[in-house]
């Protein structure tokens, strides 16, 4: 009576694209507890799924072309499915969505000789495929990211371990008048000291002349 398969369907989807967004975003930005987060968490105030897409959007991290108009599509015909008890069938649930069964048809060509039903329900089976590859995507792009960022971070600490260990030698060395009396395993064993201290804190060289590719 009431589409109720239709409706699981589309909410089971729902729930793991959401769900995999929230988690990458949590990850994306370090929020260690994402269950108790007020953005990403379950409760009143966390950020709707728009404005989770729009994080991804505004981060690079999926395309603001095709991947959007994608994840907006599904959710909207995920609302009207959840929301609105007159969309028990496919049919009805776009007759409330303007334009988009023509685009979604466009986009994912059906067999003519199937009932419209039948066709939007394949397209729409195909359009969730799509949006839970996206959020495969963004599990990708997310390690990526924190790779480079740990990456980053690594050199940063490196360089300036190498700058500071180099600096207090020659320093040492021009107090005892000769400048050329700098050791290699006096440079080592300070060197590694810094880089014990300096372990995963991150330095903006841009302030000391440093630059590595």
């Amino acid at each position: 009576m009431f589409g109720m398969d239709n409706r699981a369907s589309i909410l089971s989807s729902s729930l793991l694209i959401e769900n995999s967004v929230s988690s990458f975003l949590s990850l994306l930005l370090d929020i260690k507890d994402k269950e108790n987060s007020i953005s990403f968490g379950n409760n009143t105030r966390a950020l709707s799924f728009r404005a989770k897409v729009n994080l991804l959007l505004d981060m690079n991290v999926i395309d603001k072309k095709e991947d959007n108009w994608k994840l907006e599509k599904f959710m909207e015909i995920r609302n009207q499915f959840i929301h609105n008890i007159e969309a028990s069938t496919f049919e009805k649930c776009f007759s409330y969505l303007t334009g988009v069964q023509n685009k979604l048809l466009t986009e994912y060509p059906q067999d003519s000789t199937l009932v419209l039903e039948e066709q939007l329900k394949k397209a729409t089976s195909k359009l969730t495929s799509e949006c839970l590859g996206i959020a495969q995507k963004i599990f990708k792009r997310t390690l990526e990211i924190k790779i480079s960022e740990a990456y980053r971070i690594a050199l940063s600490s490196v360089a300036m371990a190498s700058k500071d260990a180099i600096e207090e030698l020659q320093a040492k060395a021009e107090y005892s008048f000769d400048n050329n009396k700098i050791s290699v395993s006096e440079y080592r064993d300070l060197l590694e000291k810094k880089l014990r201290d300096y372990e995963g804190k991150e330095f903006d060289l841009t302030k000391f002349n440093i630059t590595f590719k």
